[in-house]
């Protein structure tokens, strides 16, 4: 890759480091241009005719006018609805093009709250690992999902043309590839929350920090490993008893004498959580398993297998895909959207499940299709 080098034509936008940005700054530059142009022909129009219809001396008089004129009207109707489709069309593809899916694509779930940002990875052992600063990786497709824990936030990457909010109760999504380097940037990439969140808003910052190929693995790698390394150091005994973690009540004991022992190394081993784990207790200990099997038997709801990003079809005939905002939904308002051919009597959890315990409830639904890849995939 050529070194990265700013042009004139950023003078009014942070430099294009994403495939999203360009068409981003081109219907910007678009909208800038078509406003300069009229706002220059109005005023040029406006002096004109103050000179040229000025009244030169008190025995003028008004004349009469005409009271409309279609071709004039043509002038100003049709000019303006064709460039308001220009924009919509252009506006349009850059929607598609930041919201479709992404083959291969990196997802990092990015929590938000006052006022700070938290970016969420998983390891391919199914391991959480949560860091303040995002870190991804060149020509590498990438899906954020964004959620918020308390009021509206709105994630800007200036240079990668996105913008998306993070909304409580609710998943947005918003997908992009950086074709930048931060080494060829010169630096990290900056990111805000660009909608107003409380008295400490403009001091709600991070960072971007795009690896090169090859470099991200090695990244997430040390970020995960580097507190199991330190408590491998510190607490043998504790680390060996980490490694053997199979439930979420074995990784609680484990992390309650770990805080017992050294509050220090909990406080940065606690980072690294196990999602599904807690997903599979609860599915337990709230009694889905009455309603709701694992390995595709049908009982009085549908079965969680291969329920992630599966096609779902309702009792009026509306269809949706299971995603993140689809299972919250059918979890905290399940009369909303009733599965055919079954019956709505699953009771809502609403104020009964934390956001943290649905977040860990869809990783666990996620991981039994991943486990299920995996069985198919073996000889």
């Amino acid at each position: 890759m050529s070194p990265y080098i700013p042009t004139l034509a950023n003078w009014l936008m942070a430099p294009e480091a994403s495939d999203v940005a360009g068409d981003v700054h081109g219907l910007y530059y678009f909208l800038v241009y078509v406003s300069g142009f009229f706002f220059l022909a109005i005023i040029a129009l406006m002096v004109v005719f103050t000179l040229k219809y000025r009244r030169r001396s008190p025995k003028d008089k008004a004349q009469k006018t005409p009271t409309h004129h279609y071709g004039l009207e043509a002038a100003w109707s049709i000019p303006p609805l064709v460039i308001v489709i220009v924009v919509f069309v252009l506006g349009l593809k850059g929607f598609i093009g930041m919201s479709g899916r992404r083959a291969n694509a990196l997802e990092v779930k990015v929590n938000a709250w006052q006022w700070n940002w938290e970016f969420v990875y998983t390891t391919p052992e199914g391991v959480e690992v949560r860091v303040p600063e995002l870190h991804l990786e060149v020509d590498r497709p990438v899906v954020l999902t964004l959620n918020s824990q308390d009021v509206i936030h709105s994630l800007w990457i200036p240079a990668f043309g996105v913008k998306r909010d993070a909304v409580p109760g609710r998943y947005n999504k918003i997908a992009f590839t950086p074709t930048v380097t931060s080494a060829e940037h010169g630096s990290p990439f900056p990111l805000l929350c660009t909608e107003y969140c409380g008295t400490q808003h403009s001091t709600m910052l991070s960072t971007v920090t795009v690896h090169e190929r090859g470099m991200f693995e090695v990244w997430l790698k040390e970020a995960s490993k580097a507190p199991l390394d330190e408590l491998q150091k510190q607490a043998p005994e504790l680390y060996a008893q980490y490694l053997k973690i199979t439930t979420n009540e074995q990784f609680q004991q484990f992390m309650d004498a770990l805080k017992a022992d050294n509050p220090e190394l909990h406080e940065k081993v606690d980072k690294l959580q196990r999602p599904a784990l807690v997903g599979a207790e609860l599915y337990t200990a709230k009694g889905c398993a009455q309603c709701h099997s694992t390995d595709g038997t049908r009982l009085t709801g549908p079965s969680l297998k291969g329920l992630w990003g599966a096609k779902r079809v309702f009792t009026d005939g509306a269809e949706a895909e299971a995603d993140e905002n689809y299972i919250r939904s059918a979890i905290v308002n399940p009369m909303e959207t009733i599965v055919s051919t079954y019956q709505g009597v699953m009771p809502s959890y609403q104020g009964k499940l934390s956001d943290p315990q649905i977040d860990a409830f869809i990783a666990y639904i996620r991981s039994l299709d991943e486990a299920a890849e995996q069985d198919n995939n073996q000889p």
